[in-house]
């Protein structure tokens, strides 16, 4: 018998939408509960192979779960990158090696102590182009155009090319660039540099009257992380890119900042109908960057050259150094029309695209540096004692009294690179404070790093701080220092004390006669800048801003910081030094030569 439609056991038969909806969001429900315990239930099979593994056995490092295939592990990434990460490389209390996957991308974190170094130590590993093309790109607004060489070269950055590679010398962009700022940064080159920002900071700090802090008195500053750090940024901006780019565009350094603010929205592609301001910033900068270019080009000389005083033989007041006019007329300057300038190359970039990278070599010369700088100045002025023993140690062994003169001319930044304190509390400073995630591929091979192997093509990260962190290597004697805790003199050895220096007390230091300075036994552990042949080659110009600054503000200043506790901004991380999170109010006086000390 037909069964009428509005009769009661057809409606019975009939299912609402609704319970359509509730089926299958259970079944996607369940589909990604089966696939994270089969995903675990995998890992931890394969964390058991490896404790059984023989030695020398070579794997791939297993796959951290994820809920949702492909996705991966992204949202944990991106809400919290070090906690992620950390959990990621640790299992049963040791670390260890996991793959991640996010949107379908595999990638690969070592932290073991001995695959670091075999990282570091291998010829084949260097920083990835895709890296540079991401920063580029995406931190620093270049157009695709310009980013075509950065992707065709796969010949590391090395001398000699990476077997298999096939790109022509001329546009190894790599290797020319890495050889150029090697250069830039020492030898001669360094010490020209060193002295101009030496004498820039002294003249910004000390004689500057827009800027001088009067002594006697005392003044509230907002925030002395911005107040000092723009003053070493306007120092260390002349140093490499000379006095114009600054004076051609006054608010410069002010939009830098701004610009660095907006860098954890950049570094996760937030677009910019989301977030404008960051783009804003962006373009307003490498519109000024280009002014500058139009400026330079038209009266730039060669005589110019040794023209700046205190210059150092390379500078000049319109490009500022050799590094810069090299890049221009060498390497990587063309016209759109892809003329060529009279360039021995043809050159690689436009002048928008060449905005770009300079506003990534800016941001790079000056920001990590800069946070360094006041991460370590409000360290030794929180400690009235340590502060003590560093203004003692400067004016006895630099002769860097108020009395003495040697600040009014320039700092023999060599000098300070040899008192143990100063230099302790500088490596103690990036011990606790970089926030990096290093990057290494191998674009033709795969890489043996002893008990794992890294894919060819695939990205090896590698977190510094969990590196930094290791209590299986650094020495906290006996718990009294701990890791995540300053303690100034941890990279002194003291031959009087069995229980001092960086590594724990296992690790036998020679013996000398007095306490000396020392990274002795930390390799692949402390690695601020890196390492191998990618290692950055400004990390010496970065520490003289650093030591010479500090050595002014410590000596010639008296601070004392209103904040009990300086939270770092965990949403900045990977992005180099640890920023803090809101300001550091502070009240600042000059001292005076013949007052006694605090």
């Amino acid at each position: 018998m037909a069964l009428a439609v509005n009769s009661p056991a057809f409606s019975s038969l009939v299912v609402e939408p609704r319970q359509y909806y509730i089926a299958a969001v259970f079944i996607v429900v369940a589909a990604i509960l089966i696939h994270h315990t089969w995903s675990t239930i995998h890992y931890r099979r394969a964390r058991r192979r490896e404790a059984a593994a023989e030695p020398g056995g070579e794997q791939l490092p297993p796959a951290y779960p994820a809920f949702i295939p492909y996705v991966g592990n992204i949202a944990s990434f991106v809400i919290d990158t070090g906690k992620f990460i950390r959990q990621a490389t640790l299992y049963h209390g040791r670390l260890t090696s996991s793959k991640i996957t996010l949107l379908g991308r595999h990638l690969y974190i070592f932290q073991e102590r001995e695959t670091i170094s075999r990282i570091m130590r291998h010829q084949d590993l260097s920083s990835p182009m895709s890296l540079y093309n991401f920063g580029l790109r995406y931190l620093f607004g270049m157009p695709k155009a310009g980013l075509v060489p950065y992707a065709d070269d796969d010949s590391g950055l090395s001398a000699k090319p990476l077997p298999g590679s096939n790109v022509a010398p001329e546009k190894r962009i790599d290797h020319l660039l890495h050889r150029a700022y090697h250069k830039a940064w020492t030898g001669s080159n360094l010490d020209a540099a060193s002295r101009r920002f030496t004498h820039m900071i002294t003249a910004q700090l000390l004689y500057d009257p827009a800027e001088i802090i009067p002594g006697g008195a005392w003044t509230q500053l907002d925030d002395m992380f911005s107040y000092f750090g723009k003053a070493v940024s306007t120092a260390l901006i002349q140093t490499i890119f000379g006095p114009a780019l600054l004076q051609l565009n006054p608010g410069f350094v002010d939009d830098l900042w701004v610009f660095d603010d907006g860098l954890p929205w950049l570094v996760r592609k937030v677009p910019s109908f989301l977030v404008p301001g960051p783009y804003r910033v962006r373009s307003r900068l490498q519109a000024q960057i280009r002014r500058w270019y139009a400026y330079s080009r038209q009266w730039f000389r060669e005589d110019s050259i040794g023209s700046v005083a205190d210059g150092g033989g390379d500078a000049d007041p319109f490009w500022g150094s050799e590094i810069i006019r090299h890049l221009h007329r060498e390497m990587l300057i063309k016209t759109k029309s892809g003329g060529d300038r009279g360039n021995k190359s043809g050159g690689f970039m436009d002048s928008e695209s060449l905005s770009a990278h300079d506003l990534g070599m800016l941001w790079g010369s000056v920001s990590n540096s800069i946070s360094a700088t006041m991460m370590m100045a409000s360290h030794i002025f929180r400690d009235p004692v340590l502060l003590q023993r560093v203004r003692s140690e400067l004016e006895e062994q630099h002769d860097f009294s108020l009395d003495s003169p040697e600040t009014e001319t320039t700092i023999d930044f060599k000098r300070l690179w040899k008192l143990p304190l100063l230099c302790s509390c500088y490596a103690e400073t990036l011990r606790l404070h970089v926030e990096v995630l290093l990057m290494f591929s191998s674009p033709h091979s795969d890489v043996s790093l002893g008990k794992w192997r890294l894919p060819r093509t695939k990205i090896a990260l590698v977190n510094t701080v969990i590196a930094h962190m290791d209590e299986a290597v650094w020495n906290t004697k006996g718990g009294l220092y701990p890791l995540n805790t300053f303690w100034a003199d941890r990279f002194i050895v003291d031959p009087a004390d069995p229980s001092s220096g960086p590594v724990r007390p296992e690790c036998k230091p020679i013996i000398r006669k007095k306490p000396w300075f020392s990274t002795d036994g930390l390799d692949g552990s402390w690695i601020p800048y890196g390492g191998g042949p990618s290692m950055c080659p400004g990390r010496f110009l970065s520490k003289t801003v650093i030591l010479s600054t500090v050595a002014i503000l410590v000596t010639k200043f008296d601070m004392d910081i209103l904040t009990d506790q300086v939270v770092r901004d965990t949403w900045r991380f990977g992005l180099g030094v640890a920023r803090p999170k809101g300001k550091i109010p502070a009240r600042v006086r000059r001292r005076e030569a013949g007052e006694n000390p605090r």
